[in-house]
C-alpha cells in the first residue's frame, strides 16, 4: 500500500510539472523582441578578393573596410583591408601582416589628405588582433595567443606636443 501511494505522490508531482512547464513555455516559444530600425540587407563588394571574408571592422573615417578571411584555428586567419568606393564597394588593397596579426598606426595631417605609410607598434609582438583605443588615446588595449589562450594587454604612451597621435 505504502508503495502504491509513493508512486501515486510522484505521479501527482510530476504532472504538476509538467503543467508548470506547458504554462510558462519554452524560449522558442515566446514571442521574441525584435528591433526594426534597420532593414533591408545589402551584400558588400569586394573588388579584387573572392576568398571568406568575416569580422568586418570600419576605420573611424570610413575609408577603410578591415575583415578576417577566416576564424578557423586549423586555418592561417589573416587580416585584410579594402578601400571604399561607395556605401556597398570597396576595392581590395591586401593583406596586413603577412607573417601573422600584428598592429600598425598610420596618420594623417586632415581628413581630405591621405594617411601617411602605416608603422608597425613596435612594443606589440607575437600573435596579436583586435586594438582599441583608450578615450584619450594614450593606451592600445589587444589581444595576444600566449600558448593556447587569448589575453588582453595593454601599451601606454604619453601624449605627443604636434597632437598627431
Amino acid at each position: 500500500m505504502l508503495k502504491a501511494v509513493h508512486l501515486y505522490n510522484i505521479s501527482i508531482v510530476l504532472s504538476l510539472v509538467l503543467t508548470a512547464c506547458q504554462s510558462v513555455g519554452t524560449v522558442a516559444s515566446q514571442k521574441e523582441r525584435e528591433y526594426t530600425a534597420f532593414s533591408n540587407p545589402e551584400r558588400i563588394t569586394i573588388r579584387g578578393y573572392s576568398d571568406h571574408a568575416m569580422e568586418p571592422f570600419i576605420s573611424r573615417d570610413g575609408r577603410y573596410l578591415f575583415f578576417n578571411n577566416s576564424n578557423d584555428p586549423s586555418v592561417n586567419t589573416n587580416l585584410h583591408y579594402a578601400e571604399r568606393i561607395n556605401d556597398l564597394t570597396y576595392e581590395y588593397k591586401g593583406e596586413v601582416g603577412k607573417n601573422g596579426p600584428v598592429i600598425y598606426r598610420s596618420t594623417r595631417k586632415n581628413v581630405t589628405q591621405p594617411f601617411d605609410p602605416p608603422e608597425r607598434i613596435a612594443a606589440i609582438k607575437g600573435f596579436v588582433e583586435a586594438p582599441t583605443l583608450s578615450p584619450d588615446g594614450r593606451s592600445l588595449y589587444y589581444h595576444r595567443k600566449d600558448g593556447e589562450r587569448f589575453v588582453i594587454y595593454r601599451v601606454t604612451r604619453s601624449p605627443l606636443p604636434d597632437r598627431r597621435q
